[in-house]
């Protein structure tokens, strides 16, 4: 996990953007899916990026730091040097506001735009006045237009559900559920679990943004007993990493495992508990009290009383 400034850098133009990341590279990964999905926050960006396509820019780290701390530092040592045309502001930790767009007359699937409604929520989101092909009217929010949230009126989904097709197959299943906190976890969008996977660098392959690959990867879900799991504790949600598992499975691998290497065979301290018939915690003790481990596995409980002091005799 690299700590740093990088730069995404228009070869033809030679126009930069500069940005700083505690993991550089799942930051590139956002920038890139972003991009494609015609959502980045620096609308210069998106229209080179739309106008020339992915392979006419660079990815690159220009500069690694020691802690994050340093971040704000760097990045503003490199936009003062840089002077960067995708940037919306030579100020380290400006955020762009997002544009203001006109959207009417555009088309979005079988919705076209007419007007733009009141802004409704806590938040006052966008809302904009459209015309479905069927004839009907409806509201919908600005987000879901741009994103494909909303495809019509409501006529298209009841469609499929008389004709029983379905997009993919997948929204509220429980391996739909299990990508989406997925991303979730490693885009950092979770504060309580930041640190054990954003945090640590864990990122997601840039193909398993797309869920109907990580289907196709993962396959169902073998029962209800089983969730995601990575082999590699320290790895990434890739193909080859990732299986469908067991909870006893899963607490066989993770980072707080002791693990005992006895007669050229290493195993867990459960896995060890529970092969020779004895209470894990039971094994922790003598272990921790400094017993051999071949007399910790192979004396059985109770044999050895207690002392008058609690001490084994």
């Amino acid at each position: 996990m690299a700590i740093g400034i990088y730069k995404i850098t228009h070869t033809e133009s030679g126009r930069v953007y500069v940005g700083c990341s505690v993991n550089i590279t799942e930051r590139c990964r956002i920038h890139v899916y972003d991009l494609n999905n015609c959502v980045h926050h620096s609308r210069r960006l998106q229209e080179d990026w739309d106008a020339y396509g992915a392979a006419a820019f660079v990815f690159a780290a220009v500069e690694t730091v020691s802690s994050a701390g340093l971040l704000r530092e760097r990045e503003q040592a490199h936009l003062t040097a840089s002077r960067p045309y995708y940037n919306g502001s030579l100020v380290s930790g400006y955020k762009v506001k997002p544009n203001r767009i006109d959207m009417t007359d555009q088309r979005f699937n079988i919705l076209t735009v007419i007007s733009e409604a009141p802004k409704a929520g806590a938040r006052e989101r966008r809302y904009w006045n459209c015309i479905c092909d069927c004839g009907r009217s409806c509201v919908v929010s600005q987000d879901n237009l741009k994103h494909g949230g909303v495809k019509s009126c409501g006529c298209l989904q009841r469609k499929q559900q008389e004709s029983g097709q379905r997009t993919h197959g997948g929204c509220g299943t429980v391996e739909h559920n299990t990508w989406a906190s997925m991303l979730q976890r490693c885009r950092g969008t979770n504060p309580r679990s930041y640190k054990d996977y954003a945090g640590r660098g864990i990122c997601v392959c840039l193909q398993w943004f797309d869920f109907p690959t990580f289907l196709k990867d993962m396959g169902a879900r073998p029962s209800k007993h089983h969730s995601i799991e990575r082999l590699d504790v320290n790895g990434n949600y890739e193909p080859g990493n990732c299986i469908w598992a067991t909870k006893a499975v899963q607490a066989n691998n993770t980072r707080g495992n002791r693990v005992i290497v006895h007669e050229v065979r290493s195993q867990t301290l459960a896995q060890w508990a529970a092969e020779v018939g004895m209470k894990p915690s039971t094994l922790r003790k003598r272990i921790e009290a400094g017993w051999p481990v071949g007399s910790a596995l192979s004396i059985p409980v109770g044999l050895i009383k207690p002392g008058p002091r609690g001490r084994k005799r």
